[in-house]
Formats: structure tokens, C-alpha cells, sequence
């Protein structure tokens, strides 16, 4: 690999660190600087991450041998990894909310009960429908991408494109707090795992993350009723 190349696929890495920072930073300076209408900001924030998502993967896909088929022809293999997806998704809540009752437990907190954030149990329809795509666009960045770029562009060991699909991963929650951090630092380790025992079929751990999210908004629908 000669260094143009090399450097290339430096930069395209640092297009996955934080992607969310820069519709977070449209919003806040459109609707919080310029109209302040903080609602507007909140509402503004997932369509503008859409467009950034897609922005970036389309600037990765420019790569010519970075185009190719997304789903392999082996149908059968990818209907048992699909279904597979599909039973690990409720498996990857459960394991975040044990994550998040072990670091209560360290805090010496008392557990009260198991319950999900309510606030998108009160967004609209297309808000949850962006959550649902922009699932789809992270499978497709840290899993797909990353993938392509540190193991077969950069020639990494597989441990470090699950490390590091992990952390990329995670440290885009952290607007969240630090527990959800660890949190999907566990599942991004889950995801790429998934994603590369299914023979890198993206579809699988797509279906794990749009299925997951799809669960906790019903869930998080109940407990705002």
C-alpha cells in the first residue's frame, strides 16, 4: 500500500469517530443560535443525521474496489444468519440491562426497576422511523466500512476491527452518559462479532439493531401510556 492510499484510508477512518457531531452542531447553532426554538433544535437533529450518515457512506463508496455486492448469493445461509439476527436483538437489551444493573451495583446504587427512556415513547412517527434508518446507516459505517477498510484495505488483525468498531461505535453514545457508553461498547463488540460469523452478511447485524430499536421503542411507548 503506498502512502497516498494509506493516508486515504486514515482519513476515511476519522469520518466514523463522531459522525453525529456535526448535525448535533447544525442544530444547536440553527435552532438554539439563530431562532432559538430548542424543540425545532431536538426535531432538527435526526433528519440531519440522516443526510450526514448517508453523505459519508456515499464518500466511502466512491472507492471503486470498495463497491460490491452488500448481500452474498448464498441464500440459505443468509436467510439461518438473518434469523439468527432476529434471536440475538431481545439477547443484546438483556445484556445492556445487565450491564447497566452492574455498573449500578458498583456505584452502590439500589436497583429499583428495569425500564427504558421514555422520551421516544412521546416522538413522532417520523422520528422513530429515523431511528430505525439511522440503525440501518451505523451497520453500514462501523460494521460494513470499517470492516472494508481496516482488514481488507489496511490489512488489521480481526481482533482490531472488533475493537475498534466497538469503541467508534460506543463513543458515539456518549452524549448519553458514560454507562450507555460501556453499554454499547459490549454491543458493538456483539454486532461485529455477528457480523463476521455471518460471513460479513451486513443484513445480519442489521436486523439484530433495527429489530433491538424497534423492541425499546414499543417498550418505551408502553411506559409513557
Amino acid at each position: 500500500m503506498d502512502t497516498r492510499t494509506h493516508c486515504l484510508n486514515v482519513l476515511a477512518l476519522t469520518l466514523l469517530v463522531y459522525p453525529v457531531a456535526v448535525p448535533s452542531i447544525i442544530s444547536n447553532m440553527l435552532f438554539n443560535f439563530i431562532k432559538h426554538d430548542p424543540k425545532k433544535r431536538k426535531d432538527s437533529f435526526w433528519p440531519f443525521s440522516l443526510i450526514n450518515f448517508i453523505l459519508i457512506i456515499v464518500l466511502l463508496l466512491i472507492q471503486p474496489d470498495f463497491r460490491g455486492m452488500l448481500i452474498q448469493s448464498d441464500y440459505f445461509k443468509l436467510t439461518c444468519t438473518a434469523l439468527f439476527g432476529l434471536v440475538v436483538a431481545p439477547l443484546l437489551i438483556v445484556l445492556e440491562l445487565g450491564i447497566g444493573a452492574l455498573i449500578t451495583k458498583i456505584q452502590g446504587k439500589k436497583i429499583q426497576k428495569f425500564t427504558v427512556d421514555e422520551s421516544i415513547g412521546k416522538e413522532k412517527l417520523w422520528i422513530k422511523v429515523s431511528v430505525l434508518l439511522i440503525a440501518v446507516l451505523e451497520e453500514l459505517l462501523f460494521r460494513w466500512c470499517a470492516h472494508f477498510i481496516t482488514f481488507s484495505c489496511m490489512k488489521w488483525h480481526i481482533a482490531g476491527f472488533l475493537v475498534f468498531t466497538a469503541v467508534i461505535y460506543a463513543i458515539n453514545h456518549i452524549h448519553e452518559g458514560i454507562v450507555t457508553v460501556v453499554q454499547k461498547l459490549v454491543t458493538g463488540l456483539v454486532l461485529g462479532t455477528l457480523f463476521l460469523f455471518s460471513g460479513c452478511q451486513i443484513l445480519v447485524p442489521i436486523i439484530a439493531h433495527v429489530v433491538e430499536n424497534i423492541i425499546l421503542i414499543i417498550w418505551s411507548e408502553k411506559a409513557y401510556e
